[in-house]
């Protein structure tokens, strides 16, 4: 589902958070690329607004998540321990749970 793309995002994202200069173009780039697929391959000849702004939004999202990372904040968040392993599969149950009664 993910691609290459979104198997090497995480990579990315180490690496970029681990330097101090230009590899955050490296996550920015994959979450193009990623995201390009979904778009039509003519987007070159018919540009419209909602292709050029998911591909903006979707290559900004790095930026916006290390300005996040970088902001400090009053609220106490869990540290993520054991209970991490078992939220990703499990919202995603969540989430095909209900495809399957809103279908």
């Amino acid at each position: 589902m993910y691609g290459l793309y979104g198997v090497l995002l995480p990579l990315a994202f180490m690496l970029a958070l681990r330097s101090n200069g230009g590899l955050w173009l490296l996550p920015v780039m994959l979450c193009f690329f990623a995201n390009y697929r979904y778009v039509t391959a003519d987007i070159f000849i018919e540009l419209n607004i909602f292709q050029i702004s998911a591909l903006l939004i979707a290559s900004m999202t790095p930026l916006v998540g290390k300005w996040i990372c970088e902001q400090t904040t009053p609220l106490n968040i869990w540290p993520v321990k054991k209970w991490g392993y078992f939220f990703y599969p499990g919202h995603l149950l969540i989430l095909y749970g209900l495809k399957v009664i809103l279908q």
